[in-house]
């Protein structure tokens, strides 16, 4: 609804006009409103108990127990917000989250890739991040507390690694969609002519080397100048290990300096070689920059320290492999289980988010799951909170995206009808971590009635049990090597199948129809 006000004057001027009105107003002379009540004509509506909430950040750990008292409580809860959302600050400060402590992590001695455990077990009060030891950031605009780039920390056993789910392994795209790069900032214009590349196992095969032509900074004004390639800086068949080129054959003054990648080696990293995340993406232990004479000697200007007085360096993603000792424990990620238990979502469904810079589809999908069985309501699910300051290409972010939506189907079915009547089923799960186990039922349109396999039904699987591929430097070799697995299942409309991670699986029988619609 609107009001309008309305007094007649005579034309004095815009000035002399308004100080009139003003004094008239004053002395309540000729002043009147009328409220437009059509129906329609509202302007603008909404829901106080819709639009009127709050969100739980991330807390001091040593905070927790005094905001989730009930004095305390009491006091927030006087505000009388509605609906609640859970921040999770884990993206903001490049960190993988652990919303559940209790889980699996994809190597041996609990380290690499961890997902959380799906079905409710001990109540969920804290949740951590945890760092990343492959991080490219020295500066990443959201916060610099957690640690610094590996390329430029002066230690050649540690490195830069890519984020292994913007591969074709995953994205099913060509990688040079996708090209990941690595920026650095030398703070001030410095001449340059050649460039020394540490690779790390997983190294680039195609890549550019290149300045930046712009006065502005192209991390904070990118539309304000041009990356251009140095003359020596077209690289299409890159052999790894310690690669120094010459970028020019004079000196160029240069502030920014990119290395822009676009075809990987698809090698595997020190890390467990069956895992394929350990060998795809981009890997660099540590870059040397400056000015290299005609005898050979190299001048680096780079400033090469575990700290963040390094030189510094930006990227494009981060590989989320980490380890238990990256745990950041003095800042509380709210346990699920408090969150919704507590009181403070006052029972209505709140929105909840799930990593996606630093995290994976499965375990993202456990947390839904979980948040499902203990019958906690949501109102929206947020695919990556707080990715401000990470610099990320919105390609590559929307290649996330599809992969942790309904583009990254994890099981997926293939049916045929026999001649002999049977039917059989072809099941694939693509998780390449976790078994699944599911029902099944065969519907009739026609009829609008259900089926189950029923009496002896033959299964057959062939996956990561059943066939292992062994890397090696030069060649490999698979250990296992088949064969397939077979049993027989005494099926009936309430039976359940395990389908084991990475694998395919046919089951063959007949069916039976169990109740009409």
């Amino acid at each position: 609804m609107h009001g309008v006000a309305r007094c007649r004057l005579r034309w004095f001027g815009p000035i002399l006009s308004v100080l009139l009105y003003g004094l008239l107003a004053s002395l309540g002379v000729c002043q009147s409103i009328r409220i437009d009540v059509t129906p329609g004509h509202a302007v603008k509506s909404f829901v106080p108990s819709e639009a009127l909430g709050a969100g739980i950040d991330r807390i001091s750990t040593a905070s927790t127990d005094k905001v989730f008292t009930e004095p305390i409580m009491k006091q927030v809860l006087s505000a009388g917000w509605q609906p609640v959302s859970y921040r999770q600050n884990t993206e903001l400060h490049v960190e993988a989250w652990h919303w559940n402590p209790q889980g699996k992590w994809s190597e041996p001695g609990d380290k690499g890739y961890f997902v959380g455990e799906a079905k409710p077990g001990e109540f969920i009060r804290h949740s951590f991040g945890y760092a990343l030891p492959h991080r490219g950031f020295t500066r990443n605009e959201g916060t610099d507390a957690n640690g610094f780039s590996r390329i430029t920390d002066g230690d050649e056993t540690t490195y830069w690694k890519s984020n292994p789910y913007l591969t074709k392994a995953f994205t099913g795209e060509d990688d040079s969609n996708y090209p990941q790069w690595v920026v650095v900032d030398l703070a001030h214009s410095h001449p340059i002519n050649a460039i020394r590349i540490s690779w790390a196992e997983t190294y680039a095969r195609r890549y550019l080397v290149q300045y930046w032509s712009g006065s502005e900074s192209p991390i904070r004004q990118p539309t304000k100048g041009a990356w251009v390639t140095f003359r020596g800086g077209d690289i299409a068949n890159g052999s790894g290990g310690k690669a120094q080129l010459e970028l020019n054959p004079d000196p160029m003054s240069v502030r920014y300096l990119r290395i822009s990648m676009s075809e990987s080696s698809n090698t595997c990293d020190a890390h467990d070689s069956a895992d394929r995340r350990n060998c795809v993406g981009y890997a660099i232990r540590e870059i040397y920059l400056g000015t290299a004479s005609a005898d050979g000697r190299f001048h680096d200007l780079v400033r090469h320290t575990a700290d963040l007085d390094q030189t510094i360096t930006y990227c494009s993603s981060v590989d989320p492999w980490h380890e238990p000792t990256g745990i950041q424990d003095k800042g509380d990620q709210v346990g699920m289980d408090l969150f919704f238990t507590s009181g403070y979502t006052r029972g209505l469904p709140a929105m909840i988010p799930v990593s996606l810079l630093y995290g994976t589809p499965e375990d993202s999908v456990n947390q839904i799951a979980y948040l499902k069985a203990q019958g906690y309501p949501i109102a929206y699910i947020e695919m990556g909170e707080e990715p401000d300051g990470q610099y990320m290409l919105p390609e590559d972010y929307g290649a996330l995206y599809l992969q942790w939506a309904a583009g990254h189907t994890l099981v997926t079915s293939y049916a045929v009808r026999r001649p002999d009547g049977q039917w059989a089923l072809m099941l694939v799960n693509k998780d390449q971590e976790n078994a699944h186990s599911l029902r099944l039922s065969f519907h009739d349109a026609s009829t609008n009635s259900e089926s189950a396999f029923t009496g002896p039904v033959a299964m057959i699987t062939f996956g990561s049990e059943q066939y292992q591929w062994k890397a090696e430097p030069n060649a490999g070799s698979a250990n296992p090597d088949g064969p397939s697995a077979k049993s027989q299942v005494s099926a009936g409309p309430g039976t359940t199948y395990t389908l084991s991670q990475a694998s395919v699986t046919v089951l063959r029988g007949h069916i039976a129809n169990t109740r009409d619609r």
